[in-house]
């Protein structure tokens, strides 16, 4: 994965064909000033497209996007401003959490659900994400666990939730309120 600038704006394609992809990349990157962060294939046959650039940029990419899918069209999002600790975690600079108490954990069926919902619930509390698994090794899948005080991660785990509610993409959440030394260690 290409290197994510702090621009103002993220947006991001899923696709179940890997040909449509590389059409639907070509049209996203000659429609506006975006920077190309992802375009790849991943598990199950999907394709998996991350620009960002200005807002302005980037809602103009998405809207091509969406008329040369072509019904390939699995899941997609628009976000204005990505959160600090999503961007770290695309950067690979995922920080060690070791003060894990009560965790959040979020599985999706599209990798473009789970960092809109993680992003999210990074905005509505203080909560740390202490992991994003996204595509790949799990079925084109994605999840994320988030950590903190169990009321913050209550409400964290909930604007996630209704931040994805209507796109019938979650598979299951979960929310652990006091973490044993064991699951600690599997986190860090």
């Amino acid at each position: 994965m290409k290197s994510l600038f702090l621009n103002p704006a993220l947006g991001f394609v899923e696709l179940s064909s890997i040909a449509n992809g590389y059409v639907v990349s070509d049209a996203m990157v000659k429609k506006a000033p975006v920077h190309l962060v992802l375009s790849e294939p991943t598990s199950s046959g999907k394709y998996l497209i991350m620009i960002s650039g200005s807002v302005a940029s980037v809602h103009e990419s998405l809207k091509i996007a969406m008329e040369v899918s072509e019904g390939f069209l699995l899941d997609e999002f628009f976000i204005p401003q990505l959160h600090s600790e999503v961007v770290n975690y695309l950067n690979g600079q995922l920080k060690t959490q070791k003060n894990l108490e009560a965790l959040s954990i979020i599985e999706t069926k599209t990798v473009a659900s789970s960092i809109y919902a993680g992003d999210a619930a990074l905005k509505e509390a203080q909560v740390q994400l202490v992991d994003l698994q996204l595509g790949r090794g799990i079925g084109g899948k994605g999840y994320f666990v988030l950590s903190g005080k169990l009321f913050d991660v209550q409400a964290a785990h909930a604007a996630a939730l209704k931040s994805i509610e209507s796109k019938g993409t979650l598979v299951r959440s979960e929310i652990v309120t006091s973490t044993h030394e064991d699951i600690r260690q599997l986190c860090i």
